[in-house]
């Protein structure tokens, strides 16, 4: 975690090392690691949007499929009213609505572009997969 956290602090390294930081939260599970996680997976996306005009395949992918995570948990009747409060924070689309189903339908959005972006982005068409499920 340390290193992760110094490395986020040189710009070239930053996004992924924000990544990392964002996947280390995510693992350490709970409502309130979760959001922090998200939240640091739509910094990443915003660090790469600042140095690139392309679409980072994989930062885009973590950020929205930990929303997914989050939507599909609460299907199945986990309440994580934090993490989804982040959720709902970070859209992919400005016009994106804050229902279940608008999430779903954004992130399912977000893989479709992770695909245009980088054919061959095999995490997205899962992801997408997902989204279409629900």
């Amino acid at each position: 975690r340390r290193m992760f956290s110094c490395a986020a602090a040189l710009e070239e390294h930053a996004p992924f090392a924000t990544i990392m930081l964002g996947k280390l939260a995510w693992r350490e599970g709970g409502d309130a690691r979760r959001a922090a996680a998200i939240d640091l997976f739509g910094d990443a996306v915003a660090l790469t949007r600042a140095a690139s005009t392309k679409l980072d395949p994989d930062a885009v992918y973590r950020l929205h499929a930990a929303r997914l995570k989050v939507v599909e948990a609460e299907e199945d009747g986990e309440s994580n009213p934090t993490a989804l409060a982040a959720a709902r924070r970070r859209p992919f689309k400005a016009s994106a609505g804050a229902a279940l189903s608008d999430i779903v339908d954004d992130c399912a959005a977000a893989f479709r572009a992770c695909r245009a972006q980088d054919q061959y982005h095999a995490r997205s068409s899962h992801g997408l997969a997902r989204a279409l499920r629900l």
